[in-house]
């Protein structure tokens, strides 16, 4: 998980304060800045309200994503929250 080798669609890379998510099939990646390194640990995909290919949960204080991203964050039960950007 952390070297970034995966066999699943979606892998995770961390390199210091940087994670990176890799969609393998279509050859996509997006990173992520934390406060300190993330330490993985995987994480329930059948625990989301939504459908997703792969999860990994980490603690931080603050996490920067890209200012051109459209990101939605939502609770627990899937409720809408707010948009970062």
């Amino acid at each position: 998980m952390k070297d970034g080798v995966s066999d699943e669609r979606i892998g995770f890379e961390v390199n210091g304060t940087t994670l990176t998510v890799r969609d393998v099939i279509e050859g996509e990646q997006m990173e992520f800045r934390v406060d300190r390194e993330p330490e993985l640990s995987p994480a329930l995909p059948a625990l989301f309200p939504s459908p997703v290919d792969n999860a990994v949960s980490f603690e931080a204080t603050s996490l920067v994503v890209p200012a051109y991203t459209s990101i939605v964050v939502r609770d627990a039960e899937g409720e809408f929250i707010g948009r970062p950007n």
